[in-house]
Formats: structure tokens, C-alpha cells, sequence
């Protein structure tokens, strides 16, 4: 059984234009951000003298942030590819059904 729980519409009911291709890409770009912002932020303490080996810690953070964010990202990529509902003829997207599913793949 596959369970469809849209964050997003729950916490910002007024983001209804957020499809999810929206939320897909939101979800694979944000463990990016992530690692941008913590290795900026090991470097900045690594300059302020405030950690002795930044490069440590920027790597130490790296590699539990992809540990953490790599089933969501990976259930975030593979979601278009669950078989769809047929609801009157025609064939929706089991992630959105917004989206109709023969548009999405050939």
C-alpha cells in the first residue's frame, strides 16, 4: 500500500499550485542545500579558529546528511514510476493526481 502524506498542502494551503514536480524537486535539491550551508558554515569555523579540523567535520556532516536523506530521495525519484489509477478512462499518477499519467511517460 503506498500512503501519499503532501506536507506541503497540509502546512501552506495557499502553495495549491505546487504540483509534484514542485515537491519532487524540492525534495532532491534541499540535501544539497544542506551540505552547501554546513560545509560553508565547518569552513567559516575552521577560519574563526573555531574548530581545530574543519574538513572533519564538513565530511563527517556530509556523509550522515546523505545516511539520512537518501531514501527520501530515492522514493522522491521513483514516484513517477508507480503504476497509475485508472479513474474514468483515463490514467492519473498515483503521486498527484492532478497529473495525468500518459503525459508524464510514453
Amino acid at each position: 500500500m503506498f500512503v501519499n502524506l503532501n506536507l506541503v498542502a497540509v502546512a501552506m494551503p495557499c502553495m495549491e499550485s505546487f504540483t509534484f514536480y514542485h515537491e519532487m524537486t524540492l525534495q532532491l535539491v534541499a540535501p544539497i542545500a544542506v551540505v552547501v550551508f554546513t560545509t560553508s558554515a565547518c569552513y567559516l569555523g575552521g577560519i574563526c579558529c573555531l574548530l581545530d579540523d574543519w574538513q572533519s567535520s564538513a565530511i563527517d556532516i556530509f556523509l550522515k546528511v546523505i545516511f539520512l536523506c537518501y531514501p527520501g530521495c530515492s522514493a522522491a525519484a521513483l514516484k513517477p514510476f508507480v503504476p497509475s489509477s485508472e479513474i474514468e478512462g483515463k490514467r492519473y499518477l498515483v503521486a498527484d493526481y492532478r497529473l495525468e499519467y500518459e503525459a508524464l511517460l510514453p
